[in-house]
């Protein structure tokens, strides 16, 4: 077979055996997308981030077939990820295609008994048995392999045909396509009506989640229910879990038809393992299952997975149902580009440099549906969730760019889409599990396995570390307030704990104080670890035992959250 050399100077095909087979590198442009299932709008919002390379093979051709059990190398280098795409599927029973990466850390099957996870286009004819793309394998090497002995093959009743593979571009070269505007570069002729789903605004302060662990813990565990879309496997998006059932929520604009669920793949904990370092080793990708509810005004997509229960473990959001309001503080956890998950806090053109509302308000594809911001987000970023650091729940459903960004808010999408919650507005599983008692219980602090223990029953009767004893004070009675937040009430004087004055910086003491509706005696737990968690203060900081010190008689006080153990406490 003729070789095309520039080709082969790129990418190496290989069987085993040494049969070398030729390859044409096709990059998507914006023109063939247009030849796709895609609507005009996922057309408009389609950067591609893949080549297709195409070529031909059938696994059981006469001259193949001897090699069963042989390895298919493909190896694009510097690829971000190799995806398969079988033309033709039909092998004999006791017969199946394994794709996987070369350590074998990802491996799919594909016969008539088993059938792992995989995506179809519709729109091309393909039906998801016969015709289909295998999942992605993550970086720049796929290896393929026939299991199983074919019988005796008089007829072509079974084929297994690739046609072409999808290489995934370099990250770094993700990202400059996502930086520039892709209206400028496309022919499409609808470009009045072009939404840029990004902007960085002022110095780019979006960073790996992880740089956040340990300054920022809620909003670090607030991450983990966002997503990456692979769609059609060249494009990219984000996308979030809500609720405890299955339900996902993206961009109508980044997939809007049941076709286009099912031919997308969701990355889930695709994020680095430290700060700007650090391998994604432990990302799960499962696939898109069916469409709930989609809407072009208001720019979601509602809808389900396939194989849910291997990413349960990766928690969901709660939604807040409300209007937001001017100046509040909030975040955005987001694939942007792509990258490997990040969370923008910080914004330059914000006060405090905190990410806040600008516009309350505004327009977006509809009439003051949108909520404007200037935290930073990319290419990528469309279908990220606007958290509100008051509640932690998602107020907007981000998708604008331009400077301000713009989300669509949840108060105008959830009358669209509550009956697929029973109704009822969920809550996070950051709210969930960590119950306090009925019963008055102590609060034991981790790192010193001390108490939280009461100095008096005066009003300003201090809060401070203590050897545990059975004493009623060092005994809280939990009474829940609304939205997550309870009061402590010491058990020997009836009054509650409370944050002095309501203040806001770090060092703000923490005492005794007659029980009243006041924010400055609601406290509400935060999940860290096992049954261990944070207690947080309405100016979202951490009660801390000062100097993180075992001595009796130590304060207890606010301080900028951190995650250290003197900031963990458990019911006792």
């Amino acid at each position: 077979m003729k070789i095309n050399l520039r080709s082969y100077a790129r990418s190496v095909l290989i069987f085993s055996s040494l049969i070398n087979i030729g390859l044409v590198s096709q990059s998507v442009t914006a023109e063939e997308l247009q030849s796709d299932s895609l609507s005009v709008d996922e057309q408009t919002q389609m950067i591609p981030i893949a080549s297709r390379v195409d070529h031909h093979i059938d696994l059981l051709s006469s001259k193949t077939r001897s090699f069963s059990n042989e390895k298919v190398r493909v190896h694009r280098p510097g690829a971000s990820f190799i995806k398969i795409h079988f033309k033709e599927f039909r092998v004999p029973e006791g017969v199946y295609v394994e794709v996987a990466s070369p350590d074998g850390s990802e491996s799919y099957h594909y016969g008539n008994s088993v059938k792992d996870l995989l995506t179809f286009d519709e729109g091309a004819g393909e039906d998801g048995v016969s015709s289909f793309s295998s999942m992605s394998i993550s970086g720049d090497t796929a290896i393929i392999r026939l299991v199983g002995d074919p019988p005796a093959l008089t007829t072509r009743k079974y084929q297994v045909v690739i046609d072409y593979i999808l290489e995934g571009y370099p990250e770094e070269q993700i990202e400059r396509l996502m930086s520039e505007p892709f209206a400028a570069n496309t022919s499409l002729s609808n470009q009045d009506d072009y939404i840029q789903p990004y902007s960085t605004c002022g110095a780019n302060q979006r960073r790996d989640v992880a740089c956040y662990k340990n300054s920022n813990p809620v909003e670090y565990e607030r991450t983990r229910p966002v997503a990456r879309l692979l769609i059609q496997g060249r494009s990219l998006c984000t996308a979030w879990r809500v609720g405890p059932d299955n339900r996902i929520f993206t961009n109508n604009h980044c997939v809007s038809s049941a076709s286009g669920v099912r031919n997308t793949e969701v990355w889930f904990n695709y994020q680095r393992s430290s700060c700007g370092s650090g391998g994604t080793g432990s990302t799960v990708k499962v696939t898109g299952n069916s469409l709930l509810k989609t809407d072009y005004t208001l720019d979601y997509t509602l809808f389900t997975l396939n194989n849910f229960n291997s990413v349960r473990n990766f928690g969901y959001f709660g939604l807040d149902v409300r209007t937001p309001r001017s100046q509040e503080v909030i975040y955005i956890p987001q694939h942007g580009s792509g990258n490997p998950k990040e969370l923008a806090i910080q914004s330059d053109q914000n006060s405090g440099n905190l990410c806040r509302v600008d516009r309350a308000t505004t327009n977006g594809r509809g009439t003051n549906t949108d909520t404007g911001y200037f935290c930073d987000t990319i290419g990528g970023s469309s279908g990220s969730p606007v958290l509100a650091r008051s509640s932690n729940k998602v107020i907007a459903l981000h998708h604008l760019g331009g400077c301000p960004n713009k989300g669509a808010q949840i108060v105008k999408i959830w009358p669209q889409v509550k009956s697929y919650f029973g109704n009822v507005v969920p809550d996070g599983d950051n709210n969930t599990g960590l119950t306090p008692p009925s019963q008055p219980a102590r609060l034991r602090i981790r790192h010193s396995n001390s108490c939280v223990d009461v100095g008096g029953t005066n009003n300003g009767a201090n809060v401070q570390q203590w050897s545990c004893h059975n004493g009623p004070n060092q005994k809280f009675a939990f009474r829940h307030q609304g939205g997550g937040w309870y009061h402590l009430v010491d058990q020997r004087s009836g009054k509650c704990v409370d944050l002095d004055a309501g203040r806001t910086e770090n060092g703000a003491n923490i005492h005794l104080w007659p029980c009243s509706s006041s924010t400055n005696r609601r406290f509400k737990f935060q999940r860290a670890e096992g049954n261990w968690f944070t207690l947080l203060t309405k100016n979202n900081k951490c009660v801390d035992v000062s100097s993180a010190s075992g001595s009796n008689g130590q304060n207890i006080h606010q301080w900028s959250c951190h995650g250290r153990n003197n900031q963990q406490f458990r019911f006792d």
